[in-house]
């Protein structure tokens, strides 16, 4: 899949705040996709944010990348 991430000006800042707090090299942020179908086509959106705090829990509704992949194998069965 190929397609464009646009990341706000206060999401950014946030993950370079969040670097500058910690030692290392590597910018670390969370990612989520959500996916969902419109006029019979399906689509995917894919967000970027800073590091979530402790504590926080998956949601049932969220999808591991193994179950995503194969969601995928299923459907194009």
């Amino acid at each position: 899949m190929t397609g464009e991430l646009r990341i706000v000006k206060d999401t950014i800042q946030k993950i370079i705040n969040t670097h500058q707090e910690q030692d290392g090299d590597v910018f670390k942020a969370n990612m989520a996709v959500w996916f969902y179908n419109e006029r019979g086509k399906s689509y995917m959106t894919f967000e970027l944010s800073p590091l979530y705090r402790r504590g926080s829990q998956r949601s049932e509704k969220d999808v591991t990348v193994e179950e995503f992949f194969d969601q995928i194998a299923e459907e194009q069965e």
